[in-house]
C-alpha cells in the first residue's frame, strides 16, 4: 500500500454535525483526514435541521436516501402495517444500492462502521463487501436478536473493534467473544493546565452544555428543583439546542439561565470561565441499558477546560462510575432532595477542592482523550487493517 492514499468510507446512519455530540466526537478524531488517508462521509438525506453536517465534509459526503418510499396508511388502529413493512424492505434495499454505489465510485479502501440506528443495511453492506472493516461504537441499544446479529456480524468481520466505555468494552468481549479497545471521545487539549481565575465574590458559576433530550430530561428537572432554593449563591448557564422542561424556564427570578449551543471552536474557552461543569445521566429505568455502558461525548471538553465537573446519576451509570473509579468528580449518586444541594453547596465552600478537582480531570483527561493521541491510534488500525487485507488477497492469489 506504499505511495497509495487509503480511501475510507465513515459508514453510519448519524449525521457528522456540530448540533451532536457522536457529531463532533467523529469530526474531532476524523479531521483533518489521518496522514496518507482521505475520509468520507456516508450521510443520510434526511435529519433534524439542527443536525446539518459540518460544512467541512461537505466535498466528501455520500449522500443516501432514508426516506420511505410508500405512505404509511392508517388502518383500524393506526398504522397499516403490512404496507409500512413493505416500505421499510423497499427503503432498506435503497439504501444498501446507494451505499454499495459509493464505495465503487469512489474505490473505497476500508469501511470504517460506527452503527447508530439502521443496523441491518450496515451490517448488508460489510456482507456484501470484501473491504477490511473497523468498527467503532459509540452506544449499546441493540436488545432485539435481530440487531444483536447483525452486531455480532459486524464484530466477526471487523480487523479492529473499538468502543467508547470500559463497560462497553467488557460488555462486547464477553457477548460478541472479541478483544476490544476503548478509543474515548477526543478534543485538542491546550498545551499547559488553564489555571482558574481568583475567586470573586459572584455565585458559584456552573455550567453544562450538552442535549436535553428524554434520556436528560428527568435529571435536568431535578438539578432544577434543587437550584431553586439557591439562588443568589449558585449560578447555572446552559448551553444546548433542546429547550429546558416546560414551566421550568430561567429568568431573572431563577437561578439558572439556557444560552445557545457553543461552536466547538469557543466551547473549551468558555467552559474555562467556569467552575463547575455538570454531568448528568438519567435515573429512568427504562434508560438503564443505555446508562449502564454509554459515555456521555461532553466529558472530552469537560475534562479539557481544567474545572471542576459535579457528576450526578445513578451509581450504575458509567459516566458516574467513570468519575468515581478515577477519582476525578465530584459524584452524587441519590436523587433524593436535598443530595445534590448540599454537593454543590460543599464546592461552593471549598476552592481548593475545586481546584484540585480540576487539575485532576486535565490530567486524566489528556491521558485519555486527547485528540492527538487517539487521532493516531485510529490511523495506525486503518493501516494495519488495509495491509493486513491487501497480504492476504496476495496470498490467495
Amino acid at each position: 500500500m506504499a505511495n497509495h492514499t487509503i480511501r475510507v468510507l465513515y459508514l453510519s446512519n448519524m449525521t457528522v454535525s456540530p448540533g451532536s455530540g457522536g457529531g463532533n466526537t467523529v469530526f474531532n478524531l476524523l479531521e483533518p483526514s489521518p496522514a496518507d488517508a482521505e475520509m468520507f462521509y456516508a450521510t443520510p438525506t434526511t435529519y433534524p435541521k439542527h443536525w446539518k453536517p459540518f460544512p467541512e465534509l461537505a466535498e466528501r459526503i455520500c449522500w443516501f436516501s432514508n426516506d420511505r418510499m410508500l405512505p404509511a396508511l392508517p388502518g383500524l388502529n393506526g398504522v397499516f402495517k403490512p404496507l409500512n413493512r413493505l416500505s421499510a424492505r423497499i427503503t432498506s434495499k435503497r439504501i444498501v444500492t446507494q451505499l454499495m454505489q459509493h464505495i465503487r465510485r469512489l474505490q473505497i479502501d476500508l469501511l470504517l462502521v460506527c452503527p447508530q440506528g439502521r443496523i441491518v443495511e450496515t451490517a448488508k453492506v460489510v456482507e456484501m463487501t470484501d473491504l477490511p472493516v473497523i468498527s467503532w461504537f459509540m452506544d449499546n441499544y441493540y436488545t432485539d436478536q435481530v440487531s444483536i446479529s447483525c452486531v455480532d456480524q459486524i464484530c466477526q468481520r471487523s480487523q479492529s473493534l473499538f468502543v467508547v466505555s470500559e463497560s462497553m468494552q467488557q460488555y462486547f468481549s464477553e457477548l460478541y467473544h472479541r478483544d476490544c479497545q476503548v478509543l474515548n471521545n477526543s478534543v485538542s487539549f491546550p498545551a499547559r493546565y488553564p489555571e482558574p481565575k481568583a475567586k470573586s465574590e459572584s455565585p458559584l458559576r456552573m455550567a453544562y452544555a450538552g442535549a436535553l433530550n428524554s434520556y436528560y430530561h428527568d435529571s435536568m428537572l431535578s438539578v432544577l428543583r434543587e437550584l431553586e432554593g439557591l439562588k443568589g449563591r449558585v449560578s447555572l448557564d446552559i448551553y444546548s439546542h433542546e429547550t429546558l422542561p416546560s414551566g421550568f424556564a430561567g429568568g431573572a427570578d431563577r437561578a439558572w439561565r439556557q444560552l445557545p449551543p457553543l461552536p466547538a471552536s469557543e466551547l473549551g474557552p468558555t467552559l474555562q470561565q467556569y467552575e463547575v461543569l455538570l454531568m448528568l445521566s438519567s435515573f429512568r429505568p427504562e434508560h438503564t441499558a443505555i446508562a449502564e455502558t454509554s459515555l456521555a461525548s461532553k466529558w472530552a471538553d469537560y475534562l479539557a477546560a481544567g474545572r471542576a465537573i459535579l457528576s450526578y446519576g445513578p451509581p450504575y451509570a458509567e459516566n458516574v462510575r467513570y468519575a468515581k473509579h478515577y477519582k476525578f468528580a465530584e459524584v452524587v449518586t441519590s436523587d433524593i432532595t436535598g443530595a445534590l444541594c448540599s454537593s454543590i453547596n460543599a464546592l461552593a465552600d471549598n476552592q481548593e477542592r475545586r481546584k484540585e478537582l480540576g487539575r485532576r480531570a486535565f490530567q486524566f483527561g489528556l491521558s485519555r482523550h486527547d485528540k492527538a493521541a487517539n487521532k493516531e491510534r485510529l490511523r495506525q488500525a486503518i493501516f494495519r487493517a488495509v495491509n493486513t487485507s491487501a497480504q492476504v488477497k496476495e496470498i490467495r492469489a
